[in-house]
């Protein structure tokens, strides 16, 4: 991991993350580098949510400290985080009866106030949002109605219309098929590429976490076993030790990143 803290947006110190009396990671150390895709992979129940509740404030660390754009998280108030960092859960539930573009237009409140109140700014973030995930057709539709795949289309734009230049996506292609995963990630690198925006994701499919991301950090047990490029990362020792499988790695012939090919 990078010793440069100026080129990290985000930092996680000598963490102790837990749920009451369950513990997670204990002296987790972690560098999110700025301007960057960082997918962060490992087998399930290995703490890769927990890190992005720690990460976002979500959860209060029980030991160390994390620090976005060099300030300590906890200074930060609510609305100014939420104008810094988007973050999109695992699951979410939305309140019946409203519409895809109300549910969207939530993610500009951290921009209202009581002198600013909603404008055409905000109108436009939200229909860029919207045509961004390909659902200004459904903007009148109510959301109970939507199929699962449609819904987190739903809560990748609301995270897109907050316009912060940190996003923090924990597997954002669950319940999508592969030419809808392949949209959201396509998608993430634009946003990463054309807006300048630092992207952190928790993905599962190791070969699409090979191809969009920048640098990847592999867990296990609450532990970083490996943060580097998926080129150096992925290895089949890696696999082996964080996986538990034999496999081979080849160059994929159309995007020339890591080929997950198992072996047993």
């Amino acid at each position: 991991m990078s010793k440069d803290n100026s080129e990290n947006i985000l930092t996680g110190q000598n963490l102790t993350l837990a749920y009451e009396n369950r513990t997670i990671s204990e002296d987790l150390s972690i560098d999110i580098p700025q301007g960057k895709i960082t997918v962060i992979i490992g087998p399930n129940a290995c703490g890769k949510s927990t890190l992005l509740r720690g990460l976002s404030r979500l959860l209060k660390p029980q030991q160390g400290q994390v620090v976005l754009d060099g300030k300590a998280i906890e200074s930060y108030s609510a609305k100014d985080l939420a104008k810094s960092l988007g973050l999109l859960p695992q699951s979410s539930n939305s309140p019946a009866g409203i519409t895809v573009f109300d549910l969207v237009a939530r993610g500009r409140y951290p921009h209202q106030g009581l002198l600013k109140r909603w404008n055409q700014v905000d109108e436009d973030a939200v229909n860029s949002a919207l045509k961004e995930t390909h659902l200004t057709e459904l903007a009148g539709r109510y959301v109970d109605e939507l199929s699962g795949g449609q819904k987190q289309r739903v809560w990748l734009a609301l995270v897109l219309a907050q316009e912060t230049e940190l996003l923090m996506l924990d597997e954002p292609t669950t319940y999508l098929d592969i030419a809808h995963q392949l949209e959201v990630l396509e998608l993430c690198r634009r946003l990463n590429r054309k807006g300048n925006r630092t992207l952190v994701m928790v993905l599962h499919d190791l070969n699409l976490a090979a191809r969009y991301a920048d640098f990847m950090i592999a867990m296990k047990d609450g532990k970083v076993i490996g943060a580097d490029d998926p080129k150096s990362l992925i290895q089949p020792e890696m696999l082996k030790n964080v996986f538990g499988i034999d496999a081979m790695v080849i160059e994929d012939p159309a995007v020339k990143t890591p080929l997950i090919v198992p072996v047993t």
